[in-house]
Parts: structure tokens; sequence; C-alpha cells
């Protein structure tokens, strides 16, 4: 099967929907286009319906760049999925399948009829070692989310994890699979939840754990009574060059402490 000459990647976030246009050069790779379309209100508002409000940006997004018989990859939250990574014992290759089947049964905690999963081994050309890493999401918010997609015209090729998308695309750029390359982790903050992605040796490693740009927000909401979510976040996003920036840093202090003991934990988890 020949390979697609471009492809869009599209994300969906809480506070924009944004989409890349992706075209091989030969053995390269180039950004053809972008858009960045921001939401009227962040869906973390409380005041917000999430469907009306993914209705608008997202038809304007196809309005802007029609996607018609493109190759088409959408991310999904990593936080509305799940991500396991397994070490696998020495196995001939004919019982590596059964021995995945096996850990996925144990790593997933819903029956896998009930979720569309997918897994990858990672291999090192060096070494006997096998890991498997698992991918699952719940097929009742796959329906939810190509429901809507189809409703506005857009029909995706493939959905995957925002942080196994992050993982491709660095691995890629800076060629982490090669042999002996440094340990690199990636930190990918969103609204409602952040990514940690380890690559080493080619292999990945991923936790997402609950605290994003919304709790930020929530933090100078409630130490400013009475001001209204969608202003707290404007002083969020102007907090560097704001003449209260020491105030709002203060109060969004915990938030941070929170944000660096999760990393830490995760660091020396994965250690």
């Amino acid at each position: 099967m020949a390979k697609a000459k471009a492809a869009w990647g599209i994300e969906i976030g809480h506070a924009a929907v944004k989409a890349v246009r992706l075209e091989r050069e030969g053995s390269d790779v180039r950004v053809a286009d972008f858009v960045v379309i921001p939401h009227p209100k962040v869906l973390t508002s409380p005041d917000v319906n999430v469907e009306d409000m993914l209705r608008m940006s997202l038809g304007q997004l196809m309005s802007q760049r029609p996607m018609e018989g493109s190759t088409v990859i959408v991310s999904v939250p990593g936080n509305e999925g799940l991500a396991r990574f397994v070490p696998l014992p020495p196995l001939p290759d004919k019982a590596i399948e059964q021995t995945v089947l096996f850990e996925a049964k144990q790593q997933i905690p819903f029956p896998l009829e009930e979720v569309e999963w997918d897994r990858h081994l990672f291999r090192a050309p060096d070494s006997p070692d096998v890991e498997v890493g698992i991918f699952a999401i719940l097929k009742e918010k796959v329906a939810q989310r190509l429901g809507l997609y189809k409703e506005l015209g857009l029909r995706p090729n493939a959905l995957t994890l925002g942080p196994v998308a992050v993982y491709n695309a660095m691995v890629f750029d800076r060629d982490l699979d090669r042999p002996n390359q440094p340990v690199v982790a990636f930190l990918d903050i969103g609204t409602r939840a952040t990514d940690l992605i380890v690559v080493k040796d080619g292999r990945c490693w991923i936790r997402t754990f609950p605290i994003g740009g919304h709790h930020f927000t929530e933090a100078i909401s409630a130490a400013v009574d009475g001001i209204p979510y969608g202003k707290a976040d404007r002083l969020k996003a102007e907090t560097a060059t704001h003449q209260h920036a020491k105030k709002l840093m203060h109060v969004m202090r915990p938030v941070f402490d929170d944000l660096l003991r999760e990393v830490q934990r995760s660091v020396s988890h994965y250690d």
C-alpha cells in the first residue's frame, strides 16, 4: 500500500481546534499549512454547551480548510484513553500475540469488547528484550466523537492518543529511535490534564495526570472573588506581562507545586 504524500493532523482541545498539514518531500516531511481556531469560550467554562461550541469551531475549520479526499488523523486527549507498557518474557514470535492479548485483558479495566484497542511492540536491534505498549479507548467515546465529526463532514482515517502523537512526532523529528540517544522527556500541558512522554532508545513511556491550564484558571478565579471564569483565563494568559504578575504567580503557586510533584512522582516511577 502506497504511503500518503500528505495528511492533516487535528487536535480538538478545550481551548482551540488546531490542525496541521504535513507533506512528504523525499525522506523528509514539511509543514505545508496550519491553522488554530480558538473556541469562542474555553470548553471548561461552566456555562458552555460543549457540542455546540465544537460544531462552531470544527465547522469553521472545515470551511477554511476543506479536507475532502485527504488523509486525516485526529488525536484523542490522553486522559480519555489508556496507555500501558509491559515488558514481555523471552518468547517465540508465534507466542507473542497470545501473550499480548492476555496482558491487554489484565491492563485494560474494561471488557475488551467495550474498547477499541491496539498494541505496539518495542524492540531494540541489539537486545532480546521486548516491551508492548497497549493503547485503548472506550467504544462509546469513539462513537460519540465520530458521530459529531460525521455531522460536520469530517471523516478521519484514524484516531490516536495525543501523547502517542507527540511521541511519533518527536521520535521522527529528533531521530530518537537511533542507538545511544539520551533519555528525553516531553511535558504536554493541556487544559484538563498533562501528558508526560519519556523516550529511551525509541521506546515510549506515558503517564497522564489530571492537572492542566483549567486548574490554574480556577486558582485565579477563587483568589479574586467574583471574577468570571473567562476573565480569569485571560489573566492567566497575560501573567508574564501583567502589572500584578507577582500576585497572579502567588495564587497559582499551589497548582505549580502539584504539577511538579506529579512530574517528580512520574519520573521516579519510570526510573
